[in-house]
Formats: structure tokens, sequence, C-alpha cells
């Protein structure tokens, strides 16, 4: 699970308790927040005047949650149109179909669905991910009915950093992680066994 620092834990309440639907406990570390399986995503310990994280700076640039189908996706884009919060996106990245936002505290968050394995573009014999912006409408059309939380889980972090070399040496070397795609400039993704990415580089 993260440990973040936030300077109002009321705000990160009303995103992932009321918006997200996600669970909440507090705990004397702080704030936790807990996934539809029970599991700990999160805890928040809220830190008086904290500033927002630096996008100049190496650190977090997303956390990823994914849901298991386009319904799924299409009610939670609903649910945050409705809400008046603000995001970007559908953006189809070949192996899957995200949006982003930006949290409390401009916390980044990506929420996805996988495309089925079959589908995942090669090139090369590699992955060849890239992003085509989706009609919000298309994703709309299939929102799935009801008012219930989709089943969210942890689908892979994204990290900024400032040498991509020395990273992808340091994980791959720390962790049983490959890495499925380069071609980007300045950025590459890894993961554990055949998923598209369970971790995310950036410069």
């Amino acid at each position: 699970p993260l440990r973040l620092g936030v300077s109002r834990l009321e705000s990160s309440r009303e995103f992932f308790g009321l918006l997200l639907g996600l669970g909440l406990r507090d705990t004397p570390e702080g704030l936790e927040i807990r996934l539809p399986s029970g599991a700990t995503l999160a805890t928040l310990e809220e830190r008086p005047g904290a500033l927002p994280d630096s996008p100049a700076l190496p650190g977090l640039y997303h956390l990823a949650l994914k849901v298991p189908h386009r319904p799924a996706l299409a009610r939670i884009l609903l649910r945050l149109r409705e809400a008046g919060w603000p995001l970007e996106g559908p953006v189809d990245h070949g192996v899957s179909e995200a949006l982003y936002l930006e949290g409390p505290e401009e916390l980044g968050l990506e929420i996805y669905r996988d495309h089925s394995r079959e589908a995942w573009p090669l090139r090369g014999g590699h992955l060849a991910m890239g992003s085509r912006l989706v009609p919000e409408g298309d994703l709309l059309a299939q929102a799935e009915e009801g008012t219930g939380t989709p089943d969210l889980e942890e689908g892979h972090l994204h990290l900024r950093v400032s040498d991509l070399r020395r990273s992808v040496s340091f994980y791959t070397s720390l962790l049983p992680l490959r890495v499925t795609q380069e071609d980007y400039p300045g950025a590459a993704f890894l993961a554990f066994g055949d998923y598209h990415h369970h971790l995310g580089l950036n410069v």
C-alpha cells in the first residue's frame, strides 16, 4: 500500500469515499483507503501545510485503478461528470482504455479497463501502446445501470524519474520485472509476467 502525506484529510474523504465509493477507515497512522476486495490501497497521513507534489521532481506521476470491463468504466465516467469533476479522456492505449484526473492535493489518478489480451497491438514482437482519443458518448452509451461501486482494484503505478536508464536498471535488478515497451522517448513500461505494465517510468 502507498503512504501519502496530505495537507487536509477531509477533501480526501469526500473524493475517495463519496465520489469513488471506496472504503475508509481511521487508524493511528492516518486515513486508510480500502478497495472493494478489502485490500488497503493507501494510507493518507495529514501534514498541515504540506505542498502538492511538484511535477518537476521525481515522485508519483499517477496511481492507476482498474475496473473489470467497459460498462464499469463508463459508469465511473458518468459519476465523475455528474459531480462536475474535471478529467481527461477517455483515451485508448491499444492495451487499455483510460480516464485521467487529479484527486485532492493534485494526486494524479488513472482509472482504466483492459482490452482483451488478443487485441493488444504488437510491433516487432513487442507491445505497441499508443494514445487515441475516444468519443465520450461512445463510452457513456455503455454505462451499466446501478449506483454501486464498480469493482476497483490497483492496476499499476507510474513514477516520474530523473534518469530513465538508471531507473529501469534499478527496478529490473531489484524485482522480477521486464521491460514491455520503451518506444516513447523518455519513458519505459515494466511488468511482472505477461501484463502490459505494472510500473511506468517517465523522465
